[in-house]
């Protein structure tokens, strides 16, 4: 949770990347600074760790749908990689751009990973989250499977091993 100072000059907030576990910095409100007050995970510069981008495509019916695409540190592009979908919670979850500790102990047994916003996630505006709603299980199943077989022509994902993993909304 964020926090604020009393005369909200000030706050504090975890920032966290693909690539760096949350550390907690408190941002000065007036000119934009932060700085870092934790170090949680010092060692962390010393592991090869997963890239991670966003990705785009179109749906069965023309929706766009964005994605995280988690590959291996040494990936090498057009090498085919075993594929894991990685299906959010909610419906109205979402995959950030944040850390997962999960995606580097995969990514580093060398499977891809792909996280798709389908519709019913959050953080992509009202139509998207409500794109479900009444069609669970339809529209968002095309979105997942679109992905993934954007991944297969792309050269990255190998057909023939794909696996995928999710819980709550996600494990349905």
């Amino acid at each position: 949770e964020d926090s604020f100072s009393a005369d909200a000059s000030h706050g504090a907030l975890v920032v966290s990347s693909a690539t760096h576990p949350g550390d907690i910095d408190v941002i000065d409100l007036g000119t934009g600074a932060m700085r870092e007050v934790t170090r949680a995970n010092p060692d962390i510069g010393t592991f090869a760790l997963a890239r991670m981008r966003s990705i785009t495509w179109k749906s069965t019916d023309g929706l766009d749908v964005e994605g995280r695409l988690w590959l291996p540190a040494g990936y090498t592009p057009g090498t085919k990689l075993p594929l894991i979908l990685c299906v959010h919670g909610g419906p109205a979850g979402d995959w950030d751009v944040g850390f997962r500790g999960i995606n580097q102990v995969y990514t580093g047994l060398g499977w891809a990973l792909l996280e798709p916003n389908v519709r019913g996630s959050s953080s992509y505006g009202d139509a998207l989250l409500r794109g479900n709603m009444k069609d669970i299980g339809d529209g968002d199943y095309h979105d997942l499977m679109t992905g993934v077989d954007k991944l297969v022509a792309d050269g990255i994902a190998d057909p023939d091993h794909l696996a995928i993993r999710g819980w709550s909304y996600g494990g349905i």
